[in-house]
């Protein structure tokens, strides 16, 4: 239990961005109609706000299942790049335990559980301390914002989303410094998501971006070394 709860402690930035966005998303799903207990099912069963975001948008669009799971689907897929650059940092967790720990990576753990190089991360429990309190953190702010949208006022929902750039600039901010490595891999994963913008979607220049960006690095410092031999 001592690893759950320090990976837990590493989720609360995490569960301070997400409950204000979490309440507006559930604010959105009442507006679409969607029961306090179904938005919260939903938020449940996908963890992933833009996703839900884009769901909720094309169902009030009247717009088909069948479309809808393909946008969710490509707005997701760099959570497979993301799992499988954690791979080496869990080799000690078993497989049949990542099968289920995996499906709580978001763009928020995946940022706390790279850049954290804490032991307990790389357990099955601290891995699950992360992504267990995150994920209810989710939940429960689906249901609240669900619950008391009647309460709360457009602006006060709008201004919600600001804390979702806050909490990534905190993360950045955190790790890049003092740290070279992460410097150059967030400028590089930057300059050719944009470049990448200008000709693909926005879906796939992401996914592109946090797969090159991380390798550019690895590569120019695996020559640093053997320039310094």
């Amino acid at each position: 239990m001592k690893n759950f709860y320090r990976g837990a402690k590493y989720s609360y930035p995490i569960v301070i961005g997400y409950l204000p966005i979490a309440i507006s998303f559930g604010a959105v799903a009442r507006a679409a109609n969607l029961t306090p207990a179904i938005s919260a099912f939903m938020s449940a069963m996908v963890f992933a706000g833009a996703s839900q975001f884009i769901a909720v948008a094309m169902l009030v669009n009247n717009i088909g299942i069948v479309q809808i799971i393909f946008a969710t689907l490509a707005v997701n897929l760099r959570h497979i790049v993301m799992s499988f650059s954690l791979l080496p940092k869990t080799r000690s967790i078993p497989l049949r335990h990542k099968i289920f720990l995996f499906m709580g990576i978001t763009d928020e753990t995946f940022a706390v559980l790279s850049l954290k190089d804490d032991p307990a991360l790389k357990t099955t429990a601290g891995f699950a301390g992360l992504v267990v309190t995150s994920y209810l953190s989710w939940v429960a702010g689906t249901f609240i914002g669900a619950s008391i949208v009647g309460f709360l006022s457009d602006e006060l929902v709008k201004s919600l989303s600001v804390a979702l750039y806050a909490l990534f600039i905190s993360l950045l901010v955190s790790s890049i410094y003092g740290n070279l490595k992460h410097l150059i891999t967030i400028s590089a994963a930057i300059a050719i998501n944009i470049l990448l913008s200008k000709a693909f979607s926005s879906s796939w220049a992401l996914i592109t971006s946090i797969a090159l960006a991380p390798l550019l690095t690895a590569i120019l410092f695996k020559n640093r070394k053997r320039s310094a031999r």
